[in-house]
């Protein structure tokens, strides 16, 4: 179990009680189910198994672990993931925390050319990177790929725990149109397992969202030779359109590139 926060079983029996609650948001998640992750076959028809724990504003990280989790494991990963993985201060009631992320990544993560660009065009990391870390990256990249970086993410959590893994080892090759986990067991490998929280103390200070400011560094790396040909309206295009990954092996090549830049920075 987790030190300081509840137990499966807790979590678990929370979710049976919340079930028979209404909420105001209702009509909204029926409406929001269509648009989630709509590529995928599970979400390509409304009322499909686990369809009823979509959350309003959160419905791309449930729908995702949906494809893999039955509904209360689902529940519990999200407590995990809200209380060990940093989105609670994400999410937090006026987004000072996702605020002071976005910030943290303007300032230390850009390259200085992009940023500079960035900077010319009054173009803010909130204008794209808003729906990059509340969602994960879900609706930015293709479906394989964002299951790459939620496989580090959730591994590690902050990178500044423990090494990224090498590139071929967290290699996993499931498609968009994956069936749910218990008809396939190639799953991502950190998908079959809860969070749980290091003990390692980090040696170097970070805001414990490394993995996502590195993948969306290297996301800007990708978009570098357009975005510094731009002027604002299609530099706005590139950084808010859906981007075809082609090669996730060399994303999460560059991603642990910069991860490791930033490193040698700190130490």
């Amino acid at each position: 179990e987790h030190p300081g926060s509840a137990t499966e079983d807790d979590i678990t029996t929370a979710f049976r009680r919340l079930q028979d609650c209404a909420s105001a948001d209702d009509i909204q998640i029926d409406l929001d189910v269509p648009r989630t992750i709509s590529r995928h076959i599970m979400f390509r028809r409304r009322y499909r198994g686990g369809q009823r724990l979509l959350l309003r504003g959160m419905a791309s990280l449930a729908a995702t672990l949906l494809c893999y989790f039955d509904e209360e494991k689902c529940f519990v990963m999200l407590v995990r993931m809200w209380q060990l993985r940093g989105l609670e201060r994400l999410y937090q009631p006026g987004f000072d925390g996702l605020m002071a992320a976005l910030r943290e990544f303007e300032t230390t993560w850009l390259h200085k050319d992009v940023a500079h660009k960035m900077t010319d065009l009054c173009i803010d990391s909130t204008a794209y990177g808003t729906r990059w870390y509340l969602t994960l990256f879900n609706l930015s990249i293709p479906f394989a790929a964002q299951l790459r970086v939620w496989d580090v993410f959730l591994l590690l959590g902050d990178a500044a725990e423990g090494e990224l893994p090498d590139d071929k080892t967290r290699k996993q090759s499931d498609s968009p149109s994956m069936p749910p986990i218990n008809e396939n067991p190639a799953a991502p490998a950190a998908l079959t397992t809860v969070p749980t929280k290091s003990t390692t103390k980090p040696k170097t200070p970070s805001s414990g969202l490394d993995v996502l400011h590195a993948t969306s560094a290297a996301l800007i790396q990708a978009l570098r030779e357009v975005l510094l040909d731009s002027d604002f309206e299609n530099a706005m295009k590139a950084l808010t359109a859906w981007i075809p990954i082609k090669d996730e092996d060399l994303l999460m090549k560059v991603t642990r590139a910069e991860w490791k830049t930033q490193l040698r920075k700190r130490s």
